[in-house]
């Protein structure tokens, strides 16, 4: 078996400022330890907590939010960090229609069972204001092309204007990666 490492892209439009509804502003993780953190900008945080709460304990999960400045701060920590505040992150609506499409791409083809998606692992996710990158992985046999795997998944990134940055170290910006192929028609 080999590992192949890419990243899924978006370009985001930035939302204008002091917007109405509910933005979210940023998203990262981290491994050691493992821990996810988003920051969300709304008028009123009560109903966001409210909802973190109950869905606190549904899963009995390390998920905890605090007020820092004008941002509501959400952190979960512990194994599966990332993939917790993703679903917690998909349960927002959003004020802006390219989050909202991201998220529904998130939850129909990594919380489901999408058959394009079964064997892509998600290792991180970097989100601002102009861009979201879900670092991903996955593990094809060795006399695989990559080039299948990468076939497979168009269709559903094409439909949102999302791309693919093959064959690069996780994380890193694949536009400034000569070697990167990058395909975002």
């Amino acid at each position: 078996m080999k590992t192949v490492n890419f990243d899924i892209f978006k370009k985001l439009t930035k939302p204008l400022p002091n917007a109405p509804g509910i933005s979210l502003r940023s998203v990262k993780c981290g491994q050691d330890p493992p821990f996810a953190e988003a920051s969300i900008l709304a008028q009123d945080y009560a109903p966001l907590r409210e909802d973190l709460a109950s869905f606190r304990m549904s899963r009995h999960a390390s998920i905890k939010s605090r007020v820092r400045g004008k941002t509501l701060a959400i952190r979960s920590e512990g194994e599966g960090a990332l993939q917790l505040m993703m679903e917690f992150l998909c349960a927002i609506n959003y004020n802006a229609e390219e989050l909202m499409e991201f998220f529904d791409f998130y939850e129909k083809n990594f919380m489901s069972d999408s058959e394009a998606f079964s064997r892509v692992e998600l290792k991180d996710v970097e989100l601002d204001l102009e861009h979201v990158r879900l670092g991903c992985s996955a593990q094809l046999a060795e006399d695989e092309d990559p080039e299948e795997l990468y076939a497979g998944l168009m269709p559903a990134l094409e439909r949102r204007a999302m791309g693919v940055a093959k064959d690069i170290e996780s994380g890193q910006d694949p536009h400034s990666n000569p070697g990167a192929e990058i395909s975002d028609d």
